[in-house]
């Protein structure tokens, strides 16, 4: 997935903010500044433990603020697909985790951390 592709994909989501404030970074950002990484293919069902986990252990250590975790725990445990694709955009300020359809035509949800 190179940055123009995920653009083009991020760009299909008007309505989620979060996906719009990340669209609005990487249109701003230098090639340097952003980093983009597929980091899994993962059955959906399973995502939903380890994300709430993740989630649950950075808050109670107070390690970074994370948006977006309610919506996407609604938006998989809604989800028909069996595997969800999950990338990671780095910027120096925010990372951003997107999670899509296994074949990376549709955007499933979106996390923040800062």
């Amino acid at each position: 997935m190179n940055k123009m592709q995920i653009d083009k994909l991020l760009k299909s989501c008007k309505d989620d903010l979060l996906i719009r404030k990340c669209v609005a970074l990487l249109e701003n950002s230098l090639p340097h500044e952003t980093k983009i990484s597929e980091l899994a293919v993962a059955k959906t069902k399973e995502l939903i433990p380890i994300y709430r986990r993740r989630l649950t252990v950075h808050r109670n250590l107070s390690l970074s603020t994370i948006e977006g975790g309610e919506t996407l725990f609604d938006a998989l445990g809604k989800e028909a697909e069996e595997y969800i694709a999950v990338f990671e955009i780095g910027f120096p300020s925010e990372i951003f985790i997107i999670f899509t359809d296994e074949e990376v035509k549709r955007v499933v949800g979106c996390l923040s951390i800062q």
